[in-house]
């Protein structure tokens, strides 16, 4: 019974789901800052294409030319972030816009955003917000997303699962906006962190093959014989 259904499977094109991972920019951090907020960056970068986007939520705790706001790079594979602190209520933040380019023809369940390893300069979490956003008339509007608190160890991720599956095309786009909120340790001031090995995943089922006509018609043959078979047993 079990390969009969393997076969039934298999003939009528049925895949199964896989994991896909998704390109990170080569290099990010080159849209200046924004005075803006973790909400709003979720959909404030869409336009601007695949990147990262840093914006600031607090001010700045050294305004000089050679002060780190934000820098992701990916060398050799490796993804790399490192967010330097700020004043007040916020710190700094980095979204991290992807297109999915090679999700068009996959039915997407859930992404997952992790990291290898961190280092940070105090205990505090960090808000990583994951979020799918679609393109309608210019607009980009959130289909869904998520929030968590994600310690800097190794191996954090945050997983975004939804509530239904997204048939992937050009009009979405999937965004990881992170947020160093901590900005009452250390005398007001938030932390500097570095996130190492970033990774953005999806779990996403291959469209379904449409069989040709001269296809079709053995593969209903072969299940006819099948059912014949089993009904000889």
């Amino acid at each position: 019974m079990k390969k009969t259904m393997i076969a039934l499977l298999a003939l009528a094109g049925v895949a199964a789901a896989e994991t896909v991972t998704l390109t990170m920019p080569a290099t990010a951090n080159n849209g200046g800052h924004g005075s803006t907020s973790a909400a709003s960056a979720v959909t404030a970068y869409a336009n601007s294409g695949d990147g990262g986007y840093m914006f600031n939520n607090g001010g700045i705790v050294n305004p000089d030319t050679t002060f780190s706001e934000g820098i992701l790079t990916t060398t050799d594979g490796v993804t790399s972030l490192t967010l330097a602190p700020r004043t007040g209520a916020g710190g700094s933040g980095e979204a991290i816009v992807l297109s999915g380019s090679n999700l068009v023809g996959y039915s997407v369940d859930s992404f997952t955003f992790g990291i290898e390893s961190s280092s940070c300069t105090s205990t505090a979490d960090i808000a990583l917000t994951l979020a799918v956003i679609k393109k309608s008339d210019s607009t980009w509007s959130v289909v869904q997303s998520t929030t968590g608190s994600l310690t800097l160890n190794s191996g954090a991720e945050l997983i975004l699962t939804l509530s239904r599956s997204i048939d992937w095309t050009s009009s979405y786009k999937v965004v990881a906006v992170i947020d160093n909120t901590a900005g009452t340790l250390g005398g007001g001031n938030s932390p500097t962190y570095t996130m190492t090995g970033i990774t953005m995943s999806a779990v996403a089922t291959p469209a379904p093959v449409v069989p040709e006509p001269t296809t079709a018609t053995l593969s209903l043959l072969a299940l006819a014989g099948l059912a014949a078979r089993r009904r000889r047993k």
